[in-house]
């Protein structure tokens, strides 16, 4: 696929994305050439609780998927540039896949000056303004919220044994790590995750 038509597929997922509000900003950057990987950053709107932007994060990926799939393609997202290669194999990726490193509010909190100097020279954008990446507040639950974000490979086409096995394995340890525990029987992996989204959200405070 070529980024023109990438382009053209994510202003369209933008423009009926029904929980755009809870979006403060959306671009892209880096080589722009889809044979390699296409940098994508999303942060959340400042009033935004991080666990229940990591579910829109979530529905905004699946609503590109789909968008995505009428083009003959897959998605195929990762969180993390030291998972690159791992979801590149496993998901076995085809040469017309987008293959999409998510970039968001764990690069920016605690401050990196250099990074976000970066993201502020982004060009590419499609919504909301630059100045929201400052906006993204500290919590006493970052580091539970980094390990959520980075425990989401629900959209890297792993064999769904390793990814149950991932996403359970880091969301006990989050629940342990806070005095609580998880029930996982009868739910999805998806299920699991939105569950500790909305745990987390339920304890941190804004520091």
């Amino acid at each position: 696929m070529k980024f023109e038509e990438f382009e053209h597929i994510l202003k369209d997922t933008i423009s009926s994305f029904e929980e755009i509000n809870k979006i403060g900003f959306i671009g892209v950057f880096g080589s722009l050439n889809l044979d390699r990987d296409l940098d994508f950053l999303i942060i959340p709107s400042a009033e935004i609780k991080k666990g229940e932007f990591s579910k829109v994060i979530c529905q905004f990926l699946e609503k590109l998927e789909k968008n995505i799939i009428k083009r003959k393609s897959r998605l195929i997202a990762f969180n993390y540039s030291l998972f690159q290669e791992e979801a590149e194999y496993l998901s076995k990726r085809k040469k017309n896949d987008v293959f999409l490193h998510v970039c968001s509010y764990p690069d920016i909190v605690p401050p990196n000056e250099k990074v976000i100097d970066a993201y502020l020279k982004i060009d590419k954008y499609y919504f909301g303004t630059k100045e929201n990446i400052l906006k993204i507040p500290a919590t006493n639950k970052d580091y539970d919220y980094f390990m959520l974000f980075m425990a989401n490979c629900l959209y890297s086409h792993y064999p769904k044994k390793l990814e149950a096995d991932k996403i359970k394995n880091k969301i006990s340890k989050i629940f342990k790590y806070n005095n609580s525990k998880i029930d996982f029987k009868n739910k999805s992996n998806k299920q699991i995750y939105f569950e500790c989204c909305d745990f987390l959200d339920s304890i941190a405070v804004i520091q």
